[in-house]
């Protein structure tokens, strides 16, 4: 449903997978194999706790076009909160998992924003994934922010039954 001020679709919620991402592993690599190994198109991250040993984020950090700045550190961080979608890319078989993290560093500094691949585990990262149906979910760039955004549409198609194959 598209109205004046939000887009919105119904979906129903299946099967959740819980799993730990092991040490030295790529956050977004890993998530996206996890759910092929499910066969999940659609997905919900709900939960991610954990540590990382590098981080590749983007935080906004202007109101203007191009309002994101990278940030690359190496060291130890704690996952404090983490949540996210999963949906197909563009390229055929793969998968774009759009993630956020809320993350402690040295001396309890506190970062924040969207999970690029690169970004990387030090011990431990546990995540819950609820498989999603009935919706589509894409990522393209708005018109009037052109900013990278998530749209929603019915899908009546995409049942769980055939998410599972």
């Amino acid at each position: 449903m598209t109205k004046e001020n939000f887009n919105s679709a119904v979906a129903q919620t299946g099967r959740t997978i819980a799993a730990r991402i092991l040490p030295d592993k790529d956050v977004l690599e890993t998530i996206e194999e996890i759910c092929q190994a499910y066969n999940i198109k659609y997905g919900q991250i709900s939960t991610c706790i954990g540590s990382l040993r590098k981080i590749n984020m983007n935080y906004v950090s202007s109101s203007v076009f191009k309002y994101t700045t990278s940030m690359v550190m190496e060291g130890a961080f704690s996952i404090l909160a983490g949540q996210g979608l999963v949906s197909p890319a563009e390229e055929k078989d793969k998968l774009n998992t759009h993630l956020h993290f809320v993350i402690s560093g040295q001396h309890d500094a506190i970062y924040g924003g969207h999970v690029e691949h690169g970004t990387r585990t030090l011990t431990t990262l546990d995540l819950f994934i609820t498989e999603l149906s009935g919706l589509k979910i894409s990522r393209s760039r708005d018109e009037v922010t052109g900013a990278v955004v998530t749209s929603f549409e019915e899908d009546r198609s995409n049942s769980l039954n055939e998410n599972r194959g």
